[in-house]
């Protein structure tokens, strides 16, 4: 297995493990250093950014941090040394039904209307979840960093969020 050293990947990255140690720090009977817990956590060896990310991402949300070896294991990938991502891709098509007697509402109503907290909370991770997956979909089959719909998608929350108008 490859290892990418931490001062190779980009500096949110450090940002980002500095979070996730943020939020469970108080489980740890001592202080644990962002190379530390790198290196213990053996998460040099995630080979793309994004799915390093998302790994950091669901550590924050459980509160636990998870090694290489436990992530890939508990999201169903048995052998990491074999990961390829297909170029002919199989795309599920989910179709929704629509009874006259329900209302069908997109996460984004769910992120602004839900009924709890709660709801709302759990309608974002799953929104920003789909988000991740669907930019580590688009560089792993084109090998390009960039992602016109996702930098649309930021663009229009960083304006919405700041009440900024688009031009």
């Amino acid at each position: 297995m490859v290892w990418i050293p931490l001062e190779k990947r980009p500096k949110d990255i450090s940002t980002k493990i500095q979070k996730v140690l943020d939020v469970v720090q108080e489980f740890f009977e001592q202080k644990i250093s962002v190379s530390e817990a790198y290196e213990q956590y053996r998460w040099g060896e995630f080979q793309h950014q994004g799915q390093l990310y998302q790994a950091l991402t669901d550590m924050q949300r459980e509160k636990k941090l998870t090694s290489f070896q436990e992530w890939y294991g508990k999201n169903g990938t048995k052998n990491p040394e074999n990961i390829q991502q297909s170029k002919e891709e199989e795309i599920t098509i989910i179709k929704t039904i629509q009874r006259p007697d329900q209302e069908i509402h997109s996460l984004q109503w769910f992120m602004s209307n839900g009924e709890t907290e709660d709801v709302r909370i759990q309608a974002k991770e799953i929104y920003e979840k789909r988000l991740i997956e669907l930019y580590i979909r688009h560089v792993n089959s084109t090998g390009e960093t960039y992602f016109p719909e996702l930098k649309e998608e930021l663009i229009n929350q960083f304006c919405f969020k700041n009440n900024i108008p688009r031009s």
